[in-house]
């Protein structure tokens, strides 16, 4: 996404963009293993409710909304 929002050419940040929103939907079986390993990881439940919005997966988002939320202590 970095790439997309140093170019002044739309297109070419529109296909940076959707790119950089490919690879992190890509990513999701590694974070889920990742948080399966490491329970208490922010940062993957971060990154998990992230490629959840880009999938419109608002049940699993939700799920890791939540598991944060308990691991935060509110």
């Amino acid at each position: 996404m970095k790439k997309a929002n140093e170019t002044d050419d739309f297109a070419k940040a529109g296909e940076l963009e959707k790119e950089a929103k490919e690879e992190l939907v890509k990513s999701q079986p590694y974070f889920e293993k990742y948080l399966e390993l490491n329970p208490d990881s922010i940062e993957a439940i971060r990154s998990l409710k992230q490629t959840c919005i880009l999938m419109g997966d608002d049940e699993a988002y939700l799920k890791y909304k939540k598991m944060e939320k308990e691991l935060r202590g509110n």
